[in-house]
C-alpha cells in the first residue's frame, strides 16, 4: 500500500513539473510576440503584420518591420527613401502615417519612393517643383497657388511646389521648372494640392497581408502556421479561422 502511494505522490509530482514546464514554454513562446511599442506612453502600438526588430521574425510579416531610435521613436525604413518616424498605424484601414524625423517633410518629397517595400502606390499625387533665385513668399495668382518649401530653401534661392498643371507663364520670372514629384496623400492640407507642412504625415497603404477585415470584425491577425506566409484571424472568442 505504501509502495503504490508514493507511486501515486511520484506520478502526479511528475505530472506539475511536466505542466509547469509546458506553461512556462508556452508564456515564452507567446510573449514575444504580445503587442509592443518603443515608448510605454507615446508611439503607436506594435502588431501583426508588423514587428520590431527586437522581435522574432515570426512576430512579422516580412517587408514590415519597425525599429526604435534613441528617442525611443518608432522607424519605419524604406529602402529607396530612407528613416521616417511612425506617427500612426491603422491597422482597420491598413494605413501607416510617417513623418520626417528632421521635420522637413517636403524636403524628402523631393526623393521620394515606395519601391521595394510592401506599400503600394495607389494613392498619389503629383506635383511640380519650381528653382527660383533669391528669396520668394508663399504667393497666389489667377492660375492657382505656388507655396515656398522653407527647408529645402537658402538664402540664394528659394525652392517651391506647385500643382501638376500651374501654367508656367504665372511663374515668378526668377523661377525655373526642377521637375515633378509623386507622393503620398496627406492630412491637415488646406487645399487639396497643398504640400506637406512640418507637422503633417505621408500616408502610406499595404493590401498585403490582407488583416483589415479582420480587424474591422475585432480580431487579430497572424499567421496560420508555424512556417509559410498563410494568414489567419483570431476572433474576439479565440477561435482562430483562415
Amino acid at each position: 500500500m505504501a509502495k503504490a502511494t508514493q507511486l501515486l505522490l511520484t506520478i502526479i509530482f511528475i505530472t506539475i513539473i511536466i505542466s509547469l514546464f509546458t506553461n512556462q514554454a508556452a508564456a515564452q513562446s507567446a510573449g514575444p510576440c504580445k503587442p509592443d511599442s518603443c515608448h510605454p506612453t507615446r508611439g503607436p502600438t506594435i502588431r501583426f503584420p508588423f514587428r520590431l526588430a527586437r522581435q522574432p521574425v515570426r512576430c512579422g510579416y516580412p517587408g514590415f518591420t519597425l525599429r526604435c531610435n534613441a528617442r525611443n521613436q518608432t522607424i519605419l525604413t524604406l529602402p529607396r527613401a530612407g528613416d521616417f518616424i511612425v506617427q500612426h498605424i491603422d491597422y482597420q484601414s491598413s494605413a501607416i502615417y510617417v513623418g520626417d524625423p528632421g521635420f522637413c517633410l517636403p524636403g524628402r518629397a523631393l526623393n521620394f519612393s515606395v519601391s521595394g517595400s510592401p506599400y503600394d502606390a495607389t494613392f498619389l499625387n503629383r506635383f511640380g517643383i519650381l528653382n527660383c533665385s533669391g528669396r520668394l513668399e508663399d504667393s497666389a495668382g489667377a492660375g492657382g497657388y505656388y507655396i515656398v518649401l522653407p527647408c529645402v530653401s537658402t538664402e540664394n534661392s528659394t525652392v517651391v511646389v506647385v500643382a501638376d498643371d500651374f501654367p508656367a507663364d504665372m511663374a515668378p520670372p526668377s523661377c525655373r521648372r526642377a521637375g515633378n514629384v509623386t507622393v503620398p496623400p496627406w492630412t491637415f492640407s488646406e487645399f487639396y494640392w497643398r504640400p506637406i507642412g512640418p507637422e503633417e504625415v505621408f500616408e502610406l497603404r499595404w493590401s498585403r497581408p490582407a488583416c483589415g477585415r479582420c480587424e474591422t470584425q475585432g480580431g487579430r491577425c497572424g499567421f496560420k502556421e508555424d512556417s509559410g506566409f498563410a494568414v489567419g484571424c483570431t476572433r474576439p472568442s479565440g477561435k482562430f479561422v483562415a
